[in-house]
């Protein structure tokens, strides 16, 4: 069996059902010492401020922003090469 050492990501992006479970993951995500940047989707524009306030980097409203808008700005937040 080949072993595999700690992967190292630099964003991940949220797209759950409430905005319960992505507080959730986002709590999971610091208690694990998580340094990368995190992008969610919401439905409606109180889940978005929600999320902001709980740190979220980057919230899209899923019925304006989500598709090219949600992956653009994601890629946005990682470093440039």
């Amino acid at each position: 069996m080949r072993e595999y050492g700690p992967l190292r990501f630099e964003l991940v992006l949220l797209a759950l059902p409430s905005v319960q479970e992505a507080i959730s993951i986002t709590t999971q995500f610091n208690a694990a010492n998580y340094q990368g940047r995190i992008a969610a989707v919401v439905r409606y524009d109180d889940e978005r401020l929600q999320l902001e306030e709980f740190g979220i980097d980057k919230v899209f409203n899923f019925y304006t922003e989500a598709g090219v808008g949600f992956a653009e700005e994601s890629l946005a937040l990682l470093p440039k090469p």
